[in-house]
């Protein structure tokens, strides 16, 4: 589940740590050196370019407890959001100055933070002040919060308090600025704009408050409404035995109602991100937090198919600017799109990595397949039917299983998320991604080209394999959770010495594709001169009715060429 983004993007620094439960292997901090790399790439080295607002003498008296919901250490460390009870100050000589003292004496996930290799400092002398003299305009000042997640301590400060500061993509304007204020209601602090906060570490700045969740509920009063959402489905990679999927909303039990419409496709442009949330306002399905949904995917014309959701307001209107999304695999959808290159030899390097007390790495052969309209996509037919542990653990399905992945460019190729048709003991039905397909469906891969982010996946002497770089993850039902994988600790990896990317090289994955023809399609016969125009998007996802403004993919007959339709 993630949200429908713009394509609007300040600076941002995506953090993930592997969650480990009992027999996985641990890879301590694998992907937050590569995160925190990307996010100092985009973020740039900055300065101040204007004096900070003066800031009064203060004479802080104790207020009592109130709630803070952390939005701060969720950047660095891939923890969720939580509500802390925490000791509030207020300024005696200043009325509207607030400061939280010590706000992770009550922290209940540094197991986390210790985890990921970080530090959260537990001390009176840590605190967060907030200027909300004026409640339409409040303002968080730059402050030590005791954070270090490895790469230094960091500090805490409003986007408010950054304007002329210099981004490296662009310098933040008095207007920009403005927008990220919080707000003051009824005892209650609120930042909604998502970056409302910025972490400061060095000279660089780091996104904060990134679930849009950072709030102060003063003594005595409640926290605003939390319209945040989950969608938390029966099953993640493959539907019920019915052909529908089921999902429950959750989220704060204050909110009214859930808005949710299904689509066979993913909005791709501006323009359709605007019509999509202007549909689910208007013609939204209505349901409650807490209840179960079917999904009904009978009329998919692709190899996935969405739901966009969002909370409501007591009006039923839109309580949040971005709904989201999540996506459902769609079984042995348009087969007759795919043409088979033949056999190929895999070498299984996700459950032997990650779960190595119970497999050992093997090689076995599998189909391979391509896209037809889309050449650079490709697929591995039921990926562990072959396998040695079949017999225990293959799903006893009615449809093929893939894992898909982009090899457009064989000098960064990336997996897709996929179904593995498997099973495991006490974990759950399994699946495969990868944080790089993540962030090309938020950020597009443009951007991370322009940045230098790549997958660490290439294909050379058609023999594909992944670097060290942990961007592969796999998933298992029973945990709920990603969990790295395919990745080896390196002998030669010294701490302090060693350039952190070198922490880890790649795992035992190989696909060895020696002997197919991955060149083009041109072995593909067909009439094109008397063939019909068949349209797909870039994901490679047939499209019935081309809209005008949009990029696709136009096949007819054995030719393919990118086209906008008009």
């Amino acid at each position: 589940m993630r949200k429908l983004y713009t394509l609007a993007i300040a600076a941002f620094a995506l953090t993930a740590t592997a969650a480990s439960p009992t027999g996985f292997r641990t890879f301590r901090n694998a992907i937050p050196t590569v995160s925190k790399e990307m996010g100092k790439q985009l973020a740039g080295r900055s300065f101040h370019a204007t004096p900070a607002k003066a800031e009064p003498q203060h004479t802080w008296v104790a207020m009592g407890e109130g709630t803070m919901v952390d939005d701060i250490t969720t950047s660095y460390f891939s923890v969720e959001p939580q509500a802390i009870t925490v000791d509030v100050e207020k300024d005696a000589a200043n009325e509207g100055w607030y400061r939280i003292v010590n706000p992770w004496k009550n922290y209940t996930q540094m197991d986390k933070i210790t985890e990921a290799g970080g530090t959260l400092e537990q001390s009176d002398d840590i605190t967060i002040v907030i200027d909300a003299t004026d409640p339409d305009y409040v303002r968080v000042l730059e402050t030590n919060i005791g954070m270090d997640d490895g790469y230094g301590a960091s500090t805490v400060v409003g986007y408010t308090e950054l304007v002329g500061v210099n981004l490296g993509a662009f310098t933040v304007t008095q207007s920009d600025a403005d927008t990220k204020a919080g707000k003051m209601a009824d005892g209650a602090i609120s930042f909604d704009q998502r970056y409302a906060l910025m972490l400061h570490q060095g000279g660089d700045y780091y996104n904060g408050n990134g679930n849009s969740k950072f709030s102060i509920a003063l003594p005595g009063t409640e926290t605003p409404i939390d319209y945040s959402l989950k969608a938390a489905p029966t099953t993640k990679f493959c539907p019920e035995a019915d052909g529908k999927y089921y999902v429950t909303f959750k989220g704060d039990e204050r909110i009214p109602g859930v808005k949710y419409i299904c689509s066979t496709e993913y909005p791709e442009t501006q323009q359709a991100i605007a019509a999509t949330i202007a549909k689910l306002n208007a013609e939204g399905l209505t349901a409650s937090v807490n209840t179960k949904v079917a999904i009904d995917i009978s009329d998919a014309t692709g190899a996935e198919y969405f739901m966009f959701f969002c909370a409501v307001d007591a009006d039923g209107n839109l309580a949040d600017e971005m709904p989201y999304y999540l996506a459902f695999p769609v079984p042995d959808t348009d087969t007759a799109g795919w043409h088979t290159l033949g056999n190929a030899t895999l070498t299984e390097g996700f459950l032997s990595c990650s779960l190595p007390t119970m497999f050992d790495v093997e090689s076995y052969q599998v189909e391979v397949q391509r896209n037809i309209a889309q050449p650079g996509l490709y697929r591995i037919v039921n990926p562990y039917s072959p396998w040695s542990h079949s017999s225990d653990y293959l799903l006893a399905h009615d449809h093929n299983h893939y894992i898909y992945f982009n090899a457009e460019n064989h000098e960064n190729v990336y997996i897709l998320e996929s179904g593995l048709g498997i099973s495991v003991e006490n974990l759950g039905e399994a699946g495969i991604g990868s944080l790089y397909y993540d962030m090309v469906r938020e950020y597009g891969i443009d951007l991370l080209n322009m940045f230098g982010i790549y997958s660490g996946g290439t294909i050379k002497d058609n023999v594909l394999t992944f670097d060290g770089t942990g961007e592969i993850k796999i998933f298992f039902a029973g945990t709920g959770q990603w969990h790295y994988t395919n990745l080896k600790p390196n002998p030669d990896y010294e701490a302090g010495v060693s350039p952190d990317e070198d922490m880890y090289l790649g795992g035992d994955f190989k696909l060895d594709m020696t002997g197919l023809d991955l060149s083009g399609i041109s072995d593909i016969a067909a009439d094109t001169a008397t063939a019909t125009a068949e349209y797909y998007n870039l994901q490679g996802i047939r499209v019935e009715h081309p809209s005008a403004g949009n990029v696709y993919i136009r096949r007819c007959g054995s030719k393919v060429d990118k086209v906008m339709v008009r």
